[in-house]
């Protein structure tokens, strides 16, 4: 059976091209994968279509959304058995090959990606590293992202705000300055694994600010600072809290950012 979705993976995707239907695409991928694959209810509106993956206790979660292939599949991978590491490594490769066929048709080559890393072992149970503690939460991650600065921080903001609404994220943002333009800007996130990296994408991507003579422009100085499984915590500190929604604080000094940063646990 493995080795016929292989070789019809390819037919698949033309076909699937070829139809541009989400409902056709499903059933595609349902007639290829009938024991693994069934479709999800949309849970928000960013997502046109989505379904669910499972094979030896995992599972893979893919939102499809609107515009796809011209913009790329949410992903979120879970497996209880598996610590936090086996299952960030799988979601790396499953995003690789998602930004490797970006603009192309992927949902059939995602499945037999994800069946093959189930197979291979890939998603094994592991310890977790040595003095770290990790609570059981796979699937969602945190992340603080540091900003150099926003020549026009209303608009960058609103934008900011809208694409974690549009991928169910909950963010912190801290700024430095008032007016228009502010420096210092560090983003605390928190949400799924697939969405944060989706997140990150349309940082990189897309038009957010406007240059020194007004024109748009993308970002470019960004920095991840951080980047973890929800919950992760080493002795003597303690787990971030759950963000909710989002919210957006200037802060005075430095001093002050570090005491905010501190009440989510994100110092």
């Amino acid at each position: 059976f493995k080795c016929a979705a292989r070789v019809s993976s390819t037919l698949a995707a033309s076909i699937c091209r070829q139809s541009g239907s989400p409902c056709f695409r499903l059933a595609v991928l349902a007639a290829m994968f009938p024991e693994e694959l069934a479709e999800e209810e949309v849970a928000h509106t960013a997502a046109a279509s989505a379904f669910l993956v499972r094979s030896g206790g995992a599972a893979l979660r893919v939102s499809l959304p609107q515009r796809y292939p011209l913009q790329l599949p949410l992903l979120s991978l879970s497996c209880p058995s598996a610590g936090p590491e086996p299952v960030a490594a799988a979601s790396r490769t499953l995003e690789a090959a998602v930004s490797k066929a970006a603009g192309e048709e992927c949902c059939t080559g995602l499945v037999q990606t994800f069946l093959e890393l189930v197979a291979a072992g890939a998603l094994a149970a592991k310890e977790a590293p040595p003095g770290e503690i990790v609570r059981d939460c796979p699937m969602r991650e945190e992340i603080v992202i540091v900003i150099d600065h926003m020549n026009d921080a209303p608009a960058y903001m609103r934008t900011l705000e809208r694409w974690a609404s549009e991928l169910v994220c909950a963010g912190l943002l801290l700024y430095s300055d008032a007016g228009r333009r502010v420096s210092g800007v560090m983003l605390v996130m928190q949400g799924e694994a697939g969405a944060l990296t989706a997140f990150l994408q349309r940082l990189r991507s897309e038009m957010v600010d406007v240059d020194a003579k007004g024109r748009r422009c993308k970002e470019r100085c960004s920095t991840v600072l951080c980047r973890r499984p929800a919950g992760t915590f080493k002795p003597g500190y303690r787990p971030a809290a759950a963000l909710t929604g989002w919210r957006a604080a200037r802060y005075a000094s430095a001093e002050e950012r570090d005491a905010l940063l501190d009440d989510v646990g994100m110092l």
